[in-house]
């Protein structure tokens, strides 16, 4: 009867969970690609927002502007 139960409903489960886990295991190493990616692609623009700040204070400088203090009244 033990052989029997086993071969009918544990097998089987058995082989579920372990097709479930493969699946959660793929999605999870996409997951953490997209993550890798997205990361890569936020330090990208907090470069360009850091050159850009570099930028402006320069121009600003030149120009004579003091920045958000500046303001005519």
């Amino acid at each position: 009867g033990s052989w029997l139960f086993k071969k009918i409903a544990l097998d089987p489960l058995r082989s579920d969970i372990q097709m479930l886990s493969e699946t959660i295991n793929r999605q999870l190493k996409l997951h953490e690609q997209s993550l890798a990616d997205l990361n890569a692609h936020l330090k990208t623009h907090d470069d360009e927002l850091g050159s850009h700040s570099v930028r402006i204070t320069r121009l600003e400088a030149n120009v004579g502007i003091k920045g958000e203090d500046n303001h005519e009244d």
